[in-house]
């Protein structure tokens, strides 16, 4: 295994194994059976083995080039707390690049076939992450291969079409992935919240009171009647003024603050969740849009394609993917010119140049600073905003921008 790179920069060895999460109870398990039956122990009950392996491991630097923190074992664990999100996304965002471009020069059709169902597996999965990286997978093995001018194998095409475009013509019907659960249970428990209120403030007979599934959308043996998004919004509206008609006049007075209060977090705790549900869709479906373009070139319908590539460049959290669907964007108006559909090109740069323009505290206006000829428009802003008045209107210009509303959303 001396070939594997490490995240360190280091080799993996065969000794490194049980350093990478699974297996390490499993170590130990075997360890402790072999105490009593290995001929090697020495005179104070522990074998010598074990004493050097311990030694290997137990985190004591044996030279100068041991003097750092090992950060392996996190990387390949997915240690989000220690490693960091975008530091996980660029390595897994690399490994997924470097393995489409492996496969293109790969010849085996019959490995090739076993590898590319693997892949198609992924992208049914009921976590988002491997659906995301199994299209890169197979978008770098389609733009390696159009580069290199291979054909793409027609099985190849069959089989990952289908796939594609029911997820970007019907984007509605993705799943609530598995990562999703923390957030819809957490949601969920803000409801219950605000029945407790009802029932111990309000007054309201536990019998009124609607009953919420105990599974929440994404779960495993979850079924279609599971708590979701639009269970919440329910309770936030129906459930709420339902309820709160049917309570005596004298609990409604008292319990009113309260109620109001459970009911804001409810809704606060819904734009959250949806928040992260379309995070993790965004990525997804723009993975695809460029895999749909590189597998099958330009379809008929060309909107689900420019939707998916353009909500990824407004909402994408991640840099590292947003950059990513930057270059897929490039491609695409490249080959709409191609085609001779130079006006939906134009009009994907027209949007790109709106999407520029729209803080004007980083990109300025044009009419109101036109008959400013003669001067930097920034410095005259930072030589003129003394006055209170300029100030704190430059300040309401800002906090009302639409980028400053995003990010405080």
């Amino acid at each position: 295994m001396d070939y594997i790179l490490r995240p360190s920069g280091h080799t993996l060895t065969s000794q490194d194994i049980s350093v990478t999460g699974a297996n390490v109870e499993q170590e130990k398990v075997k360890s402790r059976k072999r105490k009593s039956i290995d001929p090697t122990h020495n005179g104070n009950g522990k074998s010598k083995s074990n004493e050097t392996n311990h030694n290997s491991n137990n985190g004591i630097p044996e030279s100068e080039y041991d003097m750092k923190v090992n950060i392996d074992a996190p990387v390949i664990n997915g240690d989000v707390t220690l490693v960091g999100y975008e530091v996980l996304v660029k390595t897994r965002l690399t490994s997924a690049t470097a393995m489409g471009k492996t496969l293109a020069i790969y010849s085996d059709k019959a490995n090739l076939t076993r590898v590319f169902a693997k892949l198609l597996s992924f992208m049914k999965d009921a976590h988002a992450t491997p659906r995301l990286f199994a299209s890169i997978v197979l978008d770098e093995y389609l733009h390696e291969m159009a580069k290199n001018s291979k054909p793409v194998d027609e099985e190849i095409v069959e089989l990952f079409k289908p796939v594609l475009n029911d997820a970007l013509t019907s984007p509605d019907k993705l799943p609530s992935f598995r990562e999703f659960v923390p957030t819809l249970k957490g949601l969920r428990t803000q409801c219950l919240q605000l029945f407790q209120v009802f029932r111990e403030q309000g007054k309201v007979s536990g019998s009124k009171i609607p009953t919420l599934a105990v599974l929440v959308e994404g779960e495993r043996e979850a079924g279609p009647d599971a708590f979701g998004i639009a269970t919440a919004e329910k309770v936030a509206k129906d459930y709420y003024d339902k309820l709160l008609k049917g309570m005596p006049p004298i609990y409604k007075m008292t319990a009113l603050q309260a109620l109001q209060d459970a009911r804001h977090r409810i809704n606060m705790a819904i734009i959250e969740a949806k928040s992260a549900n379309s995070a993790r869709s965004v990525g997804i479906l723009s993975s695809f849009a460029s895999a749909s373009v590189n597998l099958t070139g330009l379809p008929k319908k060309l909107n689900p394609i420019i939707r998916a590539l353009m909500d990824s460049i407004k909402n994408e959290e991640s840099p590292a993917l947003q950059q990513r669907t930057a270059s897929g964007i490039t491609d695409l108006i490249v080959e709409l010119n191609k085609k001779g559909k130079n006006g939906a090109s134009v009009k994907v740069i027209k949007n790109l140049c709106a999407f520029l323009c729209v803080d004007t505290s980083e990109v300025p206006e044009f009419v109101p600073n036109k008959n400013f000829n003669d001067i930097v428009l920034s410095l005259r802003k930072e030589d003129v905003a003394t006055d209170p008045a300029e100030l704190a209107a430059a300040e309401r210009e800002l906090t009302c921008s639409p980028r400053f509303l995003r990010l405080r959303a």
